[in-house]
């Protein structure tokens, strides 16, 4: 970690952690700028973010990608839509998930700033820098989840007649697998 707090994890691209939500920021150098990824929790943190990133790297704003659509990584967004450089890219549902999720959320920060916003999930984009056998692991368990929904669905088995030692709960929390289950059944139709 430098005195800035940027952490070089690739050739021109760069980490770093905030609080309060310990959300990680990435930076990406590019041959016309710079490239943000994620923009924090709000208008102020989304500010104090592009500071961060002038005083560390010097180079033009010149796009901004969302990882997901939750608050914590996008409500900076508004003060990078003003940039004349910037771009924002998401995912083509995120506006749905803003207007279904994002919108209550936003209205009640901007009601009283200094409220933080609830969390209902726990999502990646927080806590350490993680490395490629950790994505691998994860999208080996992801598939596994994946394979088990549709083995279930073809089969008639509903999730509440899983076994309690099936290998899915040593991988996910009960929670968690009980949601993906019911979205993965209602996509299947």
């Amino acid at each position: 970690m430098t005195e800035s707090g940027w952490l070089e994890v690739g050739r021109g691209v760069f980490q770093r952690r905030y609080d309060p939500l310990d959300v990680s920021v990435v930076v990406a150098a590019g041959p016309t700028g710079l490239t943000v990824i994620d923009t924090r929790n709000n208008p102020a943190e989304g500010d104090e973010l592009i500071r961060d990133v002038a005083l560390r790297f010097g180079l033009p704003i010149v796009a901004v990608v969302n990882t997901h659509a939750h608050y914590d990584h996008t409500f900076g967004n508004q003060s990078f839509a003003a940039l004349p450089s910037a771009v924002v890219y998401g995912h083509h549902l995120i506006p749905r998930h803003f207007a279904e999720y994002g919108a209550p959320r936003l209205a009640a920060q901007q009601a009283d700033p200094t409220r933080e916003p609830e969390s209902d999930l726990i999502v990646p984009g927080h806590g350490s820098v993680v490395d490629r056998d950790f994505v691998q692991r994860q999208a080996g368990s992801l598939q596994k989840v994946a394979d088990a929904i549709r083995s279930c669905r073809a089969h008639g088995t509903a999730f509440e007649d899983l076994p309690p030692d099936h290998e899915l709960f040593t991988l996910w929390p009960p929670a968690m697998l009980e949601s993906a289950f019911a979205r993965g059944f209602a996509q299947l139709g």
